[in-house]
């Protein structure tokens, strides 16, 4: 979820960068630490500061406003 701005043309830009460290930091997740609300509110929090990571401009930063899952599935 981020504000109408330029910051969505510089994730769509940065998008295999953005998807390796997404699955890198799934991959160091154990399913017990993910299982719960609190895990995925975490989970959450870690993913998004790994986004805002990607991006240099703190104004650009700021238009992230959070990270919503549509679907979750623990293996």
């Amino acid at each position: 979820k981020a504000n109408e701005t330029g910051v969505v043309e510089v994730l769509a830009g940065k998008t295999p960068e953005i998807r390796n460290q997404i699955l890198l930091l799934l991959s160091s997740k154990k399913a017990a630490e993910i299982s719960t609300l609190e895990g995925k509110q975490q989970l959450s929090q870690d993913i998004l500061q790994s986004l805002k990571q990607k991006i240099e401009s703190e104004e650009l930063q700021a238009d992230i406003l959070d990270l919503l899952f549509t679907s979750f599935i623990i293996q």
